[in-house]
């Protein structure tokens, strides 16, 4: 398997579940709301923010 099949099968378990974390985005953020996903707490980032810098970086990659 090159590289970039195990970079394409590891960023798949991460999004879709089936990694060794037995974690993954789809299962964490399949509950939150869009109201919940754009609340602002003090000076953090939003779960919106987050997840699209997570889709921005890994579109990079």
């Amino acid at each position: 398997m090159t590289t970039a099949q195990q970079l394409a099968k590891h960023f798949r378990g991460v999004y879709l579940g089936g990694n060794w974390t037995a974690s993954n985005l789809k299962d964490q953020l399949i509950d939150v709301s869009l109201e919940e996903a754009k609340t602002k707490i003090h000076n953090l980032n939003t779960i919106l923010a987050l997840t699209f810098h997570i889709g921005y970086y890994i579109t990079g990659v």
